[in-house]
């Protein structure tokens, strides 16, 4: 459940290409004659074997786009993702602690993570695709888009200490909260991992 909740702000931003009454691709990068397998609307974060990955959506109207910022807005948008899905993962579990005697410890704690920027580094592109769509609302409008998809990669132990010396960083914190953070940070990333590679 918890896995579903954190995942929904990440599924509008992919699921929004769904949003127009009909979608006709025009074209697609490399000529691929479909989507790549790696884009995968129900599920933007993948652990595989000691690696995470981040996939992310840019939409750009065809009169503006620019391929190399398309693909930058994307890898933008991927690392706010990820820092958006483990706050989600974080609050998910402080909702949790509430309901005990901790709960206006924890409410303090949790406030300071939440309004501080997790700024991850080291993430990297591992793959990256666009496509041109002819967009049809349900008025008949018709309008080009171009949708950037970009995966983007980080080593998964740095991912875990990056969001270490981010709570190290961060004064205040009771022990007792960052070892829940840190708990709650493996529980994230073994959820999303799968055992087979691409």
């Amino acid at each position: 459940m918890k896995k579903i909740f954190l995942m929904l702000a990440m599924l509008a931003g992919l699921g929004a290409c769904a949003s127009g009454m009909h979608d006709e691709v025009i074209a697609r990068s490399d000529e691929l004659s479909s989507r790549p397998s790696w884009v995968k609307d129900d599920d933007p974060i993948e652990v595989k074997n000691g690696d995470m990955f981040v996939t992310s959506m840019a939409t750009v109207r065809s009169d503006r786009a620019n391929i190399a910022q398309g693909y930058r807005i994307a890898e933008n948008q991927a690392k706010t993702d990820l820092s958006n899905a483990i706050k989600t993962e974080i609050k998910t579990n402080f909702v949790d602690a509430q309901e005990g005697v901790e709960g206006d410890q924890y409410r303090t704690e949790f406030l300071s993570i939440e309004k501080s920027e997790i700024a991850f580094s080291g993430l990297t592109p591992a793959n990256r695709y666009w496509e041109k769509v002819l967009v049809t609302n349900a008025d008949g409008d018709k309008e080009m888009e171009y949708r950037f998809y970009v995966r983007m990669k980080i080593k998964e132990s740095d991912f875990k200490k990056q969001m270490n010396d981010f709570l190290n960083g961060n004064k205040g914190l009771s022990a007792e909260f960052n070892k829940r953070v840190t708990d709650t940070v493996n529980e994230f990333t073994m959820s999303h991992t799968t055992s087979t590679a691409e």
